[in-house]
């Protein structure tokens, strides 16, 4: 074999792959999603990401949304208290609302009347005529009215009458409204 050469065959092979990171979407609670987010169950939010995988966001509400919290902790936004945690494969929300008051001392201190306000056990007169007594439990009781005679402010009680010189004064209720009347007595 002279003169004959062998070349050793050279095969080349390439193998060309091409990737390509199409948004294809994933899978999640049993349903095939698309790319982006997602709401599961009203509350909780998701995302969708291009390669499959599922990002938990956190919790929607009526404030936007909240992430989801470890340990069970609590955000207060205004005057409401939100959970919004994962325990496990477990989604947890809760929405309740704060109740707050005024702690308001033991027994009233006064009484209110016309935009007024009086000590316990004050006597005080409205439209110059009515005489009121600011009780202990905090109302305003009517005692009577006043009346001039000779100079000379008297108390008529409450549902009395009282004849002085020509005149009979009256003193009374008509529903919740107190009345004061003064009549001219013919024959005294």
């Amino acid at each position: 074999m002279s003169g004959l050469h062998l070349i050793p065959a050279l095969h080349l092979s390439f193998v060309v792959a091409i990737v390509q990171n199409s948004p294809t979407g994933c899978f999640y609670a049993g349903e095939s999603r698309s790319v982006g987010e997602f709401t599961l169950q009203e509350h909780f939010r998701m995302k969708c990401c291009s390669d499959g995988s599922v990002q938990e966001l956190g919790c929607l509400t009526d404030q936007g949304l909240i992430p989801f919290q470890h340990g069970g902790q609590t955000i207060v936004i205004g005057q409401f208290r939100y959970e919004c945690f994962k325990n496990g494969t477990q989604f947890y929300y809760q929405r309740s609302v704060i109740d707050t008051y005024t702690v308001q001392p033991e027994g009233p201190t006064g009484c209110y009347f016309g935009g007024e306000k009086y000590a316990l056990g004050q006597e005080f007169l409205v439209a110059d005529r009515f005489s009121y007594k600011c009780s202990s439990t905090g109302v305003a009781v009517l005692l009577g009215c006043k009346t001039d005679t000779d100079g000379l402010i008297e108390l008529q009680l409450l549902g009395g009458s009282m004849v002085k010189g020509p005149f009979k004064y009256e003193c009374y209720k008509n529903g919740t409204a107190p009345h004061y009347r003064r009549t001219v007595i013919t024959q005294w």
